[in-house]
């Protein structure tokens, strides 16, 4: 349903005035930072972290992720609410909150006022007109989350417009008003993630699918993965990088922090990321039962890595290995003679890196929702490659000090049949 931007005929000459002009509100509205939470600040911006030095991916910026909170009172959340500037104005509107309005109007006049944002991001997040929109939503039980997240645009909700009409060339410095909406939709529904995942493909808007995947509200953690990493472990960083040629290649570097115990408690670490038009998911596993994943019959207890995509990705071929390091170094040659005879290392040939090969077979590979077929997922058990089991064990070379994992996939869109390097 295409909501219609005039109002209905019984609030043509109600309230008496109508909400701030989104000219006199967004010229007052402070700029820079915005609080997520009481006492707590949002830093604008900061870089990502550094890429591997074999590659030469440029520093990328991304908004750090909204903390939960409620839509209430805005005027906790965002400075600039309680000016005295916009206070006289938004006072006067709420008596558009009056009860001879139906839920009905308001949550349509609500809305237009919320595209119109939309069509202005440009010029920054209007906070007074924020929280008039709230304010009446509260007086007639309408959940501002709720409205937010509703399919009613062109079958797409407001957040879905809020992204694709984004302004490529926007202030860095600035509010964003996608973040400032995903914090007053949560909590976040299965199907309002997807239109959000749907936003990003069709904005081809990579380094937003990073941010957002950032946030508790997008984020699909299980609970022993929240309980595990808590507030003072950092996320799963992810950095892809596209690579040139005719092919679809492209390259992606990934940290994750406390592997082997994710592993064996919660039985599963999945990172997401956007590569080539596509978001891609790849798994690390522990096996519950006896399980036919992939085309392939895997016994209980063992350790996997698979490949697919989400919907609505487009199917694709793909051929892609994933390498991972060993963290220790060879000692140089003529060096083992300033060790102590007991920490001497031996003299023995490093141990080779993990690579693990995941490529498509008879078909494409199809985004399938909770599909373990053949067409849907690529699976590979790691004691399929040589010192892959390596990485379950305690003190391994693989996995660094503080417990993470990282990990380079390179990839390229095309059907193979060689056993050659896949990015040459």
């Amino acid at each position: 349903m295409v909501i219609d931007k005039s109002l209905p005929d019984d609030l043509a000459d109600t309230p008496p005035e109508a909400p701030p002009s989104y000219d006199s509100t967004v010229r007052q509205t402070p700029r820079g930072t915005y609080a997520s939470g009481a006492g707590q600040t949002w830093e604008s911006y900061r870089s990502l972290p550094p890429v591997p030095p074999d590659s030469a991916s440029p520093t990328s910026k991304f908004v750090p992720s909204p903390s939960p909170t409620g839509a209430g009172d805005l005027s906790s959340l965002l400075p600039g609410l309680s000016d005295a500037k916009g206070k006289g104005k938004l006072s006067s509107w709420l008596r558009f909150g009056q009860p001879t309005k139906t839920a009905k109007q308001v949550k349509s006049t609500v809305a237009s006022i919320i595209y119109d944002l939309v069509n202005t991001q440009e010029d920054g997040v209007s906070y007074p007109v924020l929280d008039s929109c709230i304010e009446a939503c509260k007086a007639h039980d309408v959940p501002f989350s709720e409205l937010l997240q509703e399919t009613s645009l062109e079958g797409h909700s407001l957040m879905y417009w809020a992204i694709v009409k984004r302004p490529q060339q926007r202030k860095m410095e600035e509010p964003d008003l996608v973040a400032v909406l995903l914090s007053l939709a949560e909590p976040l529904s299965d199907s309002a993630v997807y239109d959000l995942q749907c936003a990003c493909l069709d904005a081809s808007d990579g380094e937003l699918f990073q941010q957002l995947r950032r946030s508790p509200a997008f984020a699909r953690l299980s609970g022993a993965d929240r309980l595990l990493l808590g507030p003072s472990v950092p996320p799963d960083d992810v950095q892809v990088r596209n690579i040139e040629g005719e092919e679809g290649g492209f390259a992606v570097w990934i940290r994750i922090p406390i592997f082997q115990k994710r592993m064996r408690v919660a039985k599963s670490v999945n990172v997401e990321f956007f590569a080539r038009g596509r978001i891609w998911q790849v798994r690390f596993m522990t096996t519950t039962k006896s399980e036919l994943i992939g085309g392939k019959h895997f016994d209980k207890g063992k350790w996997l890595i698979t490949l697919s995509l989400l919907d609505p990705s487009p199917p694709t071929w793909v051929d892609s290995r994933m390498i991972i390091n060993n963290l220790i170094p060879v000692p140089p040659p003529g060096t083992l003679s300033t060790y102590p005879l007991a920490q001497q290392p031996k003299a023995k040939k490093n141990s080779p890196s993990v690579e693990v090969r995941l490529k498509t077979g008879n078909g494409t590979l199809t985004p399938k929702a909770n599909s373990w077929d053949a067409n849907s997922v690529i699976c590979v058990a790691l004691d399929e490659t040589p010192v892959g089991n390596n990485l379950q064990y305690d003190g391994s070379s693989y996995i660094a000090s503080d417990g993470s994992l990282s990990v380079r996939i390179e990839a390229k869109l095309t059907k193979t049949d060689s056993d050659d390097c896949v990015i040459c």
